[in-house]
């Protein structure tokens, strides 16, 4: 990934040499990866991404609505000659993307539950943390307190991103 993106601007188009790559490999090694792909241009406030068989990103706009980002294609390793379709988003300030690998909503408690897709959508009800960070940790804190003292099974991975005010970092 890191030697393609940085010779493409369109995120189907990394998606597809690094599954070019990986299918070349994929009878050694039996890899294959799923990966939300995502540009940010800050000044157009434009997020142009692509989904190779990754959770599915959710959008929190300001006034409340939560967008579930449409599904993309495979993921990466698994057939030659894929394409991902492309989406590209405008957000407004206040919108907040939120990225995450399936150790949260894969995450157990003692008593075996799941914590789901459900309760992440719930979590991003408003009003929502003014704050990337404030967001983050929200969410963090409730896969914990759901949890308790049981192990993760996998990894947990959240990126999230808040469109600031024009003009604020």
């Amino acid at each position: 990934l890191r030697a393609y993106a940085p010779q493409q601007s369109v995120p189907s188009q990394v998606l597809h040499q690094v599954n070019e790559f990986l299918v070349r490999d994929a009878g050694v090694s039996n890899m294959f990866v799923t990966l939300f792909y995502a540009i940010w241009d800050p000044q157009r406030r434009r997020l142009c991404c692509a989904n190779a068989g990754h959770n599915l990103p959710l959008l929190c706009r300001r006034e409340g609505d939560l967008e579930i980002l449409p599904p993309g294609g495979l993921a990466l390793g698994v057939m030659p000659q894929q394409r991902w379709p492309e989406v590209e988003l405008l957000l407004r300030t206040g919108d907040v993307l939120v990225t995450y690998t399936d150790g949260l909503t894969e995450a157990r408690n003692s008593a075996r539950d799941i914590f789901g897709d459900e309760r992440l959508r719930q979590l991003l009800q408003p009003p929502l943390s003014p704050s990337a960070e404030g967001v983050l940790q929200h969410l963090v804190r409730a896969v914990d307190d759901f949890c308790g003292d049981t192990p993760a099974a996998d990894d947990l991975t959240l990126l999230i991103l808040r469109c600031a005010e024009k003009g604020k970092d």
